[in-house]
C-alpha cells in the first residue's frame, strides 16, 4: 500500500477536487489538446452558449491552476493557459492503473457469474 505524506494528501485532494467538476474537466481537456489557450479562448464557447459567465470560467481556471493541473502565464493583460505535463501524465498513469484493475474485476465477475 502506498503511503502519502500530508503535503501529498493536500495536493491530491486539490487535484481530485478540481477534477470533480465536469466543466473543469472539459477545460482541462481543451487545454491539453490545444497546448496553449488564452482565458478568452477558453471562455468564448461557454459565454456564447450562455452556459457560464466569463468570471465563472475564470474561477474554474483559477481552481485548476491552484491544483497544479494547469499553468497560467501572464503576458501583459492576456493570460495564457497551458496544461501541466507532469500532472497530466500522472493522471493518465493513475487512470490506466485503475482501469486495468477494474478490467480484471469485470473479467472475474463474468467468469464466475452463472
Amino acid at each position: 500500500m502506498v503511503k502519502y505524506s500530508k503535503k501529498q494528501n493536500v495536493y491530491l485532494d486539490q487535484m481530485f477536487g478540481a477534477l470533480s467538476d465536469e466543466k473543469r474537466r472539459q477545460i482541462l481537456e481543451k487545454v491539453t489538446k490545444a497546448k496553449r489557450l488564452t482565458v478568452s479562448e477558453i471562455a468564448k464557447p461557454y459565454v456564447r452558449e450562455k452556459v457560464m459567465s466569463f468570471p465563472a470560467v475564470s474561477k474554474h481556471i483559477k481552481i485548476l491552476g491552484q491544483s497544479n493541473l494547469i499553468r497560467i502565464e501572464a503576458k501583459g493583460r492576456t493570460k495564457i493557459v497551458m496544461a501541466n505535463p507532469g500532472a497530466v501524465k500522472w493522471l493518465g498513469n493513475f487512470f490506466n492503473f485503475y482501469n486495468k484493475k477494474l478490467d480484471g474485476v469485470e473479467k472475474y465477475l463474468k467468469e464466475t457469474t452463472p
